[in-house]
């Protein structure tokens, strides 16, 4: 409409503007600490177990709020459910004069969910303007107020894998030499604190029945780091079989008496030497114990003598001398002893060279 200077009034075609555009909402958080979680009064009925959170947000950017007609909540909330079977949709209900507050309710089997929700500005001119997200989050059982948290069952990690166990020997001097990959499966813990490692003499059976330890067998602990051990081995009683059990264990497991079953036992046969050997093929073991081994020599042969010290001793005494007797063998369980010596002790290895003047009588 037009007005001249007489005060005529004219009119021409109507003029039309389009509405603007709200910006997005600003600044949506929960109202309180975040996620309650409300249980019936009736623990027999849980179907009214729920979620709740209330929302709040804050108009567009430079907007008076006057001018947003109403927000609009999407109701295609995208979700992402770790159990398909409880894949639900959050419920969003206005609440009596709060223009800035909306109530969120979902079912108690929600749980572990993530639903991502979304909200809009809608102008006075019916103008729409663009999706704010926001993110609720029912995966931490710690982080909803009121919901206590359900013990996730234990899996223990798996085998060791990859694993060898052999004999090393420097001629008198016996190690077991142990290697090993970790488990590919950690369990549910997804670690290994530390591996318990057994060792000891073993019974063979017939397969499938495992190997199992003579008596009570000896355990270390070692950092979950390592991939391998060298432990020695005793001279006593060749040969024998030696058995290894290697057993990964989570932080915080206890492995109970009759858990230690679960894991496999390895075996290796342990026997002489190719230099010991030699040496019996020359002759002949008549005897060998724990304290004495004789060994005889059946022609004119110049022999050094070589050993360990003792691995076991009794009241944990000091070895300060070693006390040797040689001679011909004179009957099937006769030695005639005609000399001997004392010889001192020494840190590793000890060893003595014998000769004969004259070759024995018989």
């Amino acid at each position: 409409m037009a007005i001249n200077q007489f005060g005529s009034l004219g009119f021409g075609n109507p003029v039309y503007l389009s509405g603007a555009v709200p910006g997005p909402v600003e600044n949506i958080t929960y109202v309180g600490k975040g996620v309650y979680f409300y249980s019936s009064s009736n623990r027999s009925n849980t179907e009214y177990d729920q979620f709740m959170a209330i929302l709040q947000w804050e108009d567009p950017k430079d907007w008076d709020g006057l001018d947003i007609r109403f927000y609009n909540w999407n109701q295609a909330v995208i979700r992402n459910c770790t159990d398909i079977q409880n894949d639900v949709i959050p419920i969003f209900q206005k609440m009596n004069n709060q223009s800035h507050r909306i109530l969120v309710r979902m079912p108690a089997s929600a749980f572990g969910c993530v639903f991502t929700a979304q909200v809009r500005a809608i102008s006075k001119c019916n103008t729409d303007g663009p999706w704010t997200n926001f993110t609720i989050d029912l995966t931490d059982c710690h982080s909803i107020i009121g919901y206590s948290c359900v013990p996730q069952p234990f899996n223990p990690p798996g085998n060791v894998e990859n694993v060898s166990v052999t004999v090393d020997q420097n001629y008198l001097r016996l190690g077991l030499h142990i290697t090993w990959s970790p488990p590919s499966d950690l369990g549910s813990q997804g670690d290994v604190d530390y591996y318990i490692i057994h060792t000891g003499r073993v019974e063979r059976h017939e397969a499938p029945v495992p190997p199992t330890f003579l008596g009570t067998p000896t355990p270390m602990t070692v950092n979950k780091s390592s991939r391998d051990v060298i432990l020695p081995l005793s001279n006593y009683g060749l040969p024998y079989t030696y058995g290894v059990q290697i057993v990964p264990v989570a932080p915080g497991q206890i492995i109970k008496d009759n858990e230690w079953g679960l894991y496999p036992v390895y075996s290796v046969r342990v026997t002489y030497g190719s230099d010991v050997q030699s040496v019996l093929d020359k002759g002949r073991l008549l005897y060998n114990s724990s304290d004495v081994l004789i060994v005889y020599v059946p022609s004119m042969l110049e022999v050094q003598f070589m050993w360990n010290l003792p691995q076991v001793r009794i009241g944990n005494t000091s070895v300060n001398h070693y006390a040797l007797q040689w001679g011909p063998l004179v009957g099937p369980n006769k030695i005639n002893m005609e000399n001997s010596t004392v010889v001192p002790a020494g840190p590793t290895i000890d060893k003595i060279w014998i000769n004969y003047p004259t070759p024995p009588a018989t």
